[in-house]
C-alpha cells in the first residue's frame, strides 16, 4: 500500500513532496486545502482506534459475492455473500467479522437460520453442532452504506466512482474487508473469490482475478463475473466501479489491465510507460509472478494507493501523463511479491510488506535508470529516516514489533527499505537475491514473520543473521562508524596499515556486532584498494595489507550499509560549484589544476568533545562534518554548511537539525575545526557567516580555503542557557495563505516587538516595528519570488518560532 507519507500508504520523493510539505507547514488539512496527494507513505493522523477481534477459529475457503451497485448515487449496496468455510473446532455457531451493514437474512442448506449481531460481528446459529474440518456453506443477504475508516481506508463513493481500500489506519485490526462483506478479517486467513457485480449501463466493475462473463439485463445494466483463483487475505480483496475504459496487453505472458475513465486513459498509459520494465525487474530479482494478471484502476483518492492483488487502486493524481509518480506504481506492484505472495503474519511485522515494497521502488529505479539512480534514492531515503523517522513516529522504534499507531509509519516503510538495502549489502547481490527468490517460493501464499526471514536468509550467507536481525530489525537505531586514524609501513612489496575504527550509536541500545564493512584505501595517484572487514566493537584496531601507501581511507564508499552517516563524493577537475547532496554541503572550487577526489560526510551523531581546545565553547551533540579525500596540491575551495535550529515540521528538509544547540539567538554561534579525530577542536581559523535574522535560528557558515578535517557547530557556553521562544503562531494571523497578489498580516499582543519576514535562504526581506496591540498590514507580494517565507515576532530579544507563508 502506498499511503499519500500512502496504502500505499505512499512514499514521496523530495520533489514529489514539495507541495504536501508546504501544506503541512501552513497547517492546512485535506478539508481546507486541495492536496494532490496525502502522506505518500503511511503518514496519516491516527485517531481513535476501534478494536475488532477477528474470527480466527474459522477457515474460509471461498467467498462468492453477488453485489448490486446500481444505487451508487445513494452510496448503497445490496449483496449476497456465500461463504464456504471449515470450523477449526466443533461448534453450533460460526462467527464472522461484519461492520456497519444490515443483515437481511441468512440461509444454510436452503433454510433460514438464526443469528445475532453486534457493531463488528455476526454470530450465526447453525442449528446443529458442526464438526471441525467439515466443509460448510452459509448465505448472508445484507445491504446498506459501507463505511470508511476515520483516517484512511474502507469503501468510497465519489461521483461516478465506487471503490474500496482494503486496510484501515485507525481500526483494529487494520484489515477492512468486513465493511463490505462478512469475512474472517485478518492477515492469515486466505480464500479464493468469485465476484458477481451488477452495474448501471456504461459502468464497469473491476475485481480481483480474471473476468469470466459479462451479462446484459433488460434494464441495460450489466453483471460482471470475476474469479480470483489464488487465495488471498481479505484486505487484498477489491472492487472498483466506474465508466472505465480499458487499456490491455500482455507482457511475458502476464495479462495487464489499466482501467481509467476515457479522459484519463491516454495519460495513464503514458504515466505507466515503464511498467513492462518494472515487471522485468521483479521477475529477474524476485522470481516468478504468481497471480493471473496485473491490474491498476484509477480512482479519485488523494491519500495514496492500495495493492489489492491483481486489482490495484491507484490515485488519479498519479496518471497525469508524466513519470512523476512512477515509483508509486512500482511500490504497488512490488506488493505482488511482498505483501500479496507472502504476507506479514501480524501487523507488528508490517515492514515485511511495506519496507520491502519501498525497497522495490529502488529495485525498479536501478533496473530502468542504473545503479547510480538506485544509490541516489537509497541515500535520499536514508537521510530522511535519520532526520525524521523518530519525529514522525513519535519515538525511535525497531521495525519489527511496532505498535498499532505506527503500523503504517516511517520506520515501517522507510527504515524497512533501509534495512532491506543493508541486508543486500551484508550478503552481496548473488546470495541476497537467491535468498529472496527461494523465500518467495517456500512461503508462496503464506503468512510470514521476521523470524521466518531471518532463518531462511541464514541458509544463503556466511554472515550471522542472528546478529543482523538483532541489530537492524529487533532493536531501534543505527550504528555510526568512522576512521579514527591510520598508519602504514612497508612490508615487502606491500604496505602494512594499522587502522583504527570507532563505533558510536544513534538511538541504538547497544553496539552492533559482526557488521561487514568495506574499507577503501586511496593512493596519492588515485589508485583504490578495497577490503571487507568485520566490525563489532566501540574501538577496533586492525592490521591490513595494502599494495600501496594510503593517503586517505574511506569506510563504506559505495553505501552498502545504512549507518548514521550521509555522504557524497565528487571527482573535481574544474572550478565551479559542486553540491554534496545528502552530505548537506556546497563547495565552490576556486582553483584546481589536477583532479581531486572530495568526499564530504555528514555525521548524524554529536562530535565527541573529548579534545575540546576551548572550554568556553559547547560543541554540538547533534551532528558534524568530515571533509576529506585526495586533493591536489593547488586545490582551493570554499565550503558552505547551514545551521537550522527551528522545530519546524517533519516534512521540511531543514527542520530539527540544531535545536539542542540553538536555544537562544544565533549571536553566540561559532564554527569549530580539527584536522583529525585525535586533534583538539578549536575555532575555525577562516570562515564567514551569513546570519540573516539573528532571531530565526537559521543561517550558514562558509569555510574559506577549506582544509581536510572535521567541522562542527558550537556556541559560547555562557550564552547557551535555555530561553523561552517567542511563539509567532500566538501573535500572527496571515491571510490568504498561500497568497499570490497580496497578503494581510495581523499581529496581536506584540506591541513594541519587531516583525521579521525572511525568505527560504534566511535573508530578511521585511522588518517593521509593531506599534499597537492589534497591528494589521496588507503587503503587495505580486513581485516577490514564489516560494516559502517565514514570519517571526521578536519580543525582548528572544528567538522566535516562525510562522510559514507561501507566495505562489
Amino acid at each position: 500500500m502506498h499511503k499519500t507519507n500512502l496504502h500505499h500508504k505512499l512514499r514521496v520523493h523530495i520533489s514529489q513532496g514539495f507541495f504536501v510539505t508546504i501544506l503541512t507547514f501552513l497547517g492546512l488539512s485535506q478539508s481546507n486545502a486541495q492536496k494532490p496527494f496525502g502522506d505518500y507513505r503511511c503518514g496519516h493522523a491516527h485517531q481513535e482506534v476501534f478494536d475488532v477481534t477477528s474470527s480466527s477459529s474459522v477457515d474460509v475457503e471461498h467467498y462468492s459475492l453477488e453485489i448490486d451497485m446500481r444505487d451508487m448515487a445513494n452510496r448503497k449496496i445490496s449483496a449476497l455473500a456465500t461463504i464456504t468455510y471449515r470450523l477449526e473446532q466443533a461448534s453450533d455457531v460460526v462467527d464472522f467479522d461484519f461492520e456497519g451493514l444490515t443483515v437481511d437474512s441468512i440461509l444454510r442448506r436452503g433454510k433460514s437460520i438464526g443469528y445475532t449481531s453486534s457493531a463488528t460481528e455476526i454470530n450465526i446459529q447453525l442449528g446443529e453442532e458442526l464438526a471441525s474440518g467439515i466443509l460448510d456453506t452459509v448465505m448472508v443477504y445484507y445491504s446498506g452504506s459501507p463505511a470508511k475508516d476515520a483516517s484512511w481506508g474502507g469503501f468510497y463513493f465519489s461521483g461516478d466512482y465506487a471503490f474500496n481500500l482494503g486496510v484501515a489506519f485507525t481500526s483494529s485490526p487494520h484489515n477492512y474487508g468486513r465493511v463490505w462483506y462478512p469475512c474472517v478479517d485478518n492477515f492469515t486467513d486466505r480464500a479464493t473469490y468469485t465476484y458477481s457485480v451488477r452495474c448501471k449501463k456504461g459502468y464497469k466493475a473491476m475485481c480481483n482475478g480474471l473476468l469470466q462473463t459479462e451479462t446484459t439485463h433488460p434494464d441495460e445494466s450489466i453483471t460482471y463475473v470475476w474469479d480470483m483463483n489464488d487465495a488471498i487475505p481479505t484486505y487484498l480483496s477489491s472492487i472498483a466501479v466506474a465508466p472505465y475504459t480499458l487499456n490491455t496487453w500482455e507482457h511475458k505472458n502476464i495479462p495487464i489491465t489499466l482501467a481509467a475513465v476515457a479522459s484519463d486513459s491516454a495519460n495513464m498509459a503514458t504515466s505507466f510507460i515503464n511498467l513492462n520494465e518494472c515487471i522485468d525487474a521483479y521477475l529477474e530479482r524476485y522470481g516468478q509472478h504468481n497471480f493471473d494478471r496485473i491490474g491498476f484502476n484509477a480512482v479519485p483518492f488523494n491519500g495514496g494507493a492500495m495493492e489489492h492483488a491483481t486489482n490495484i487502486a491507484y490515485p488519479r493524481f498519479g496518471v497525469g501523463g508524466d513519470l512523476t509518480y512512477e515509483t508509486l506504481y512500482a511500490h504497488e506492484l512490488g506488493h505482488h511479491w511482498w505483501g500479496n505472495t507472502v504476507t506479514c503474519r501480524t501487523a507488528e511485522d508490517m515492514w515485511i510488506n511495506e519496507g520491502w515494497a519501498s525497497f522495490s521502488e529502488r529495485v525498479f529505479l536501478e533496473w530502468v535508470y542504473g545503479k547510480d539512480r538506485y544509490n541516489e534514492d537509497i541515500s535520499s531515503n536514508h537521510k530522511a529516516v535519520l532526520h525524521y523517522a523518530h519525529l514522525r513516529d513519535g519515538d525511535t522504534l525497531a521495525i519489527s514489533g511496532v505498535g498499532h499507531s505506527n503500523t503504517y509509519g516511517m520506520h515501517v516503510y522507510d527504515k524497512g527499505a533501509d534495512v532491506a538495502h543493508t541486508l543486500r549489502g551484508y550478503m552481496g547481490d548473488t546470495a541476497f537475491f537467491h535468498a529472496v527468490n527461494s523465500f518467495l517460493v517456500r512461503y508462496k501464499f503464506k503468512d510470514v514473520s521476521s523470524d521466518d526471514l531471518k532463518n531462511h536468509f541464514a541458509e544463503y550467507t556466511k554472515h550471522d543473521m542472528e546478529s543482523f536481525f538483532k541489530n537492524w530489525v529487533y532493536n531501534p537505531g543505527f550504528p555510526h562508524f568512522s576512521v579514527l586514524g591510520f598508519e602504514s609501513k612497508p612490508k615487502g612489496n606491500l604496505y602494512q596499515v594499522q587502522l583504527n575504527v570507532g563505533q558510536r550509536l544513534r538511538f541504538a541500545p547497544e553496539f552492533f556486532e559482526k557488521l561487514p564493512m568495506d574499507v577503501t584505501f586511496f593512493s596519492s595517484d588515485m589508485k583504490r584498494y578495497t577490503l571487507n572487514v568485520e566490525l563489532s566493537k566501540e574501538r577496533q584496531n586492525m592490521v591490513l595489507d595494502v599494495p600501496f601507501a594510503p593517503v586517505y581511507v574511506a569506510l563504506d564508499l559505495n553505501g552498502r550499509i545504512s549507518d548514521a552517516i550521509t555522504d557524497y563524493n565528487h571527482m573535481i577537475s574544474d572550478t565551479g560549484t559542486y553540491v554534496f547532496g545528502d552530505a548537506m554541503a556546497t563547495m565552490d572550487v576556486n582553483e584546481v589544476n589536477d583532479s581531486s577526489f572530495v568526499r564530504i560526510e555528514h555525521h548524524w551523531v554529536g562530535a565527541d568533545p573529548y579534545f575540546n581546545g576551548n572550554d568556553d565553547i559547547f560543541i554540538s551533540r547533534e551532528r558534524y562534518w568530515t571533509i576529506d579525500g585526495v586533493w591536489s596540491k593547488d586545490f582551493n575551495a570554499n565550503v558552505t554548511i547551514e545551521y537550522f535550529g527551528r522545530k519546524t515540521g517533519t516534512n521540511y528538509a531543514a527542520g530539527y537539525l540544531d535545536v539542542d544547540l540553538l536555544r537562544n539567538t544565533e549571536e553566540s554561534l561559532v564554527l569549530v575545526y580539527r584536522p583529525n579525530p585525535s586533534a583538539k577542536w578549536t575555532e575555525c581559523p577562516d570562515y564567514s557567516w551569513e546570519m540573516g535574522s539573528k532571531y530565526d535560528k537559521r543561517g550558514s557558515f562558509t569555510i574559506n580555503s577549506v582544509q581536510r578535517g572535521q567541522y562542527c557547530f558550537g556556541v559560547r557556553e555562557q550564552d547557551r542557557l535555555a530561553v523561552e521562544e517567542t511563539s509567532s503562531t500566538k501573535h500572527v494571523l496571515v491571510y490568504p495563505n498561500p497568497a499570490s497578489d497580496s497578503v494581510s498580516i495581523e499581529v496581536k499582543n506584540a506591541r513594541g516587538g519587531m516583525i521579521e519576514i525572511t525568505n527560504s535562504a534566511g535573508q530578511v526581506v521585511l522588518e517593521r516595528r509593531v506599534n499597537s496591540a492589534l497591528d494589521t498590514q496588507k503587503l503587495d507580494v505580486s513581485e516577490w519570488t514564489p516560494g516559502i517565507y517565514f514570519i517571526g515576532i521578536v519580543l525582548d530579544d528572544k528567538p522566535y518560532a516562525p510562522r510559514m507563508m507561501l507566495v505562489r
